[in-house]
């Protein structure tokens, strides 16, 4: 998920189209085993690159967030800096480490993303030169925002972490977006759109986040960003998945919302021509596209107003599949508050073995003419509620809905939007940002399913 930052406008998507067939949803959510709370991360912090929570081992968990507000202090230009940490589990989610900063303390950073393999753990953050003075935003979109990695080899342990390293090309005239990484076996992907350009840029490491080459002009975009206030400019928000030496990216790249994905099957040497999987609309709301690798499948989504779509590339066969469709709006699921099924955003993808597909999805309803929300009134019926839903045949039917997150005036889960979901050990875990509708308050909250859907 990609959060849109305390002063912007959320716009979301209108979700999916026709669902083929539904079952009854057994799914039920609750706090990882043996947590106290769904927090991770201190109160006032987020996620907003992807992915932010990955699966490090079993019963090992990693994840990401920013705060900007350190020990207690809101983050200003003269200090403290916004940080970006990173936080591990042992036991399924039940308890995290200490937060470990990987950005310096004397700069800001934000759009942390994570990947993993093996032992290896690479994060992904951009450094900002400005944030806030006083009580005045000071964020400059204008500013150059470097990609940075941080690498571990000891799975994630605070003492394992290597220097901070800028990813090769970038100059004092880059202006990366937010970031999407993705890793399978040494193979490690970091992917942004450049807001001063319009490119889609890819950087790839074939030796564990060793070291890196690129950035590769996977292709171009011609939407824009200037309202939300966080971007100013081009902005294609492309996803990338990874699976054996197949890697597969997506973005948005017309201003008209033309959604479009390549492959290659080399690791990201070579690429197949781009392939447009949807003509118009993916960026309506401010939609975003999303991906995830597993066994012989790279797996994409995305939405328009008309409908919240999947489509699987076969890695064996070198094939698309059918297109797919998750939901529709007004959603038909009864387990769906009536006021809340306007619209949505964020058609987050989990992958587990065989055909098993989840997609988690922030759904919610139309105030004063925006689906979603418009986060800086604070208006009673402004709210967001995460929906569940699940394949086990790689997306051709799927189950009811299932409520991760319901929709309370608790200013914890007041709205519940983007995030990151996967499969741990068998079971769903979905983690995602809760805020209030004016983001006076927020927090970064993990849930897992049990049950059959």
């Amino acid at each position: 998920m990609r959060h849109k930052f305390r002063w912007m406008t959320v716009a979301a998507l209108a979700l999916s189209a026709l669902i083929a067939s539904q079952a009854f949803a057994a799914i039920t959510w609750g706090n990882a085993p043996g947590a106290a709370s769904g927090r991770v991360g201190p109160n006032y912090s987020w996620n907003n690159g992807d992915p932010a929570l990955v699966e490090q081992g079993s019963g090992v968990l990693g994840a990401v967030y920013v705060t900007d507000t350190i020990k207690g202090v809101f983050a200003q230009d003269d200090g403290p800096h916004m940080g970006v940490y990173y936080t591990r589990s042992t036991n399924d989610g039940g308890t995290w480490s200490k937060g470990f900063r990987l950005n310096p303390k004397t700069v800001h950073g934000d759009r942390v993303t994570l990947a993993a393999s093996g032992n290896t753990v690479v994060a992904a953050y951009m450094d900002q030169k400005q944030y806030y003075q006083g009580n005045q935003s000071t964020f400059d979109t204008t500013q150059a925002r470097f990609v940075w990695i941080r690498r571990n080899t000891g799975n994630g342990v605070n003492a394992s972490w290597s220097p901070k390293v800028k990813l090769p090309g970038q100059n004092n005239a880059s202006r990366g977006d937010y970031i999407y990484s993705a890793a399978s076996g040494t193979n490690f992907y970091v992917a942004t759109s450049t807001t001063n350009t319009g490119k889609i840029w890819l950087w790839r490491s074939t030796d564990s986040g060793a070291t890196w080459s690129g950035p590769t002009e996977v292709g171009t975009t011609t939407a824009t960003d200037n309202v939300t206030g966080y971007v100013g400019g081009f902005s294609g928000l492309p996803a990338v998945a990874a699976t054996g030496d197949d890697v597969g990216v997506i973005w948005t790249s017309t201003a008209g919302g033309e959604v479009t994905a390549r492959v290659s099957d080399d690791a990201g040497a070579t690429w197949d021509a781009a392939t447009v999987l949807e003509a118009s609309g993916g960026n309506a709301n401010n939609g975003y596209a999303q991906a995830a690798g597993r066994d012989n499948r790279l797996a994409f989504s995305w939405t328009t107003a008309a409908g919240a779509f999947f489509r699987i590339y076969n890695t064996t066969t070198d094939a698309w599949l059918t297109e797919r469709t998750i939901t529709t709006f007004p959603d038909p699921d009864a387990a769906v508050p009536s006021d809340l099924d306007d619209g949505g955003e964020g058609a987050i993808i989990a992958l587990d073995a065989g055909g098993e597909v989840g997609i988690s999805l922030s759904e919610c309803n139309t105030v004063q003419g925006n689906i979603c929300n418009n986060p800086q009134l604070s208006l009673a019926n402004a709210k967001e509620t995460l929906v569940w839903r699940q394949s086990s045949d790689n997306g051709a039917t799927w189950s009811a809905a299932s409520i991760v997150a319901p929709v309370t005036n608790n200013k914890g889960t007041f709205i519940n939007n983007y995030g990151s979901a996967i499969f741990h050990d068998g079971l769903p875990y979905v983690y995602w940002n809760a805020h209030n509708s004016a983001y006076g308050f927020y927090t970064n909250q993990l849930r897992v399913g049990t049950g059959t859907p």
